[in-house]
C-alpha cells in the first residue's frame, strides 16, 4: 500500500464521529485520525487494550504502554513547564 492510498482509506473515515487508522507502510508507521481529540485517544486506549489482552502478556504489554505515555508526558512537561503546572492546578 502506497501512503496516498492509506490517505484516500483514512478518508472515508472522516464522516465519522472520531476514527483513527495506522498501518505501517514501507516499514514506517502512517497514522490519520479524525475527530475530538478526547474520541481519538479513547479509541487508541481501547485498541492498545484490547491487542495487549490477545498477547502472551498483557500486563506486561500494558506496562510498555503505560511507560511510553509517561515518557512522552514527561518530555512535554520539560519543553513547557507552565503545562504541568496548569495541569496540576486543574486536578
Amino acid at each position: 500500500m502506497t501512503r496516498d492510498k492509506f490517505a484516500e482509506i483514512a478518508e472515508k473515515f472522516t464522516h465519522c464521529e472520531a476514527s483513527l487508522c495506522a498501518a505501517y507502510i514501507d516499514d514506517a508507521l502512517a497514522t490519520a485520525s479524525y475527530g475530538p481529540t478526547e474520541a481519538v485517544i479513547t479509541a487508541a486506549l481501547q485498541v492498545i487494550i484490547d491487542t495487549a489482552k490477545r498477547g502472551d502478556n498483557p500486563l506486561r504489554h500494558l506496562i510498555t504502554a503505560s511507560g511510553i505515555l509517561h515518557t512522552v508526558m514527561l518530555d512535554m512537561t520539560k519543553e513547557k513547564p507552565e503545562a504541568a503546572a496548569t495541569t496540576s492546578s486543574n486536578e
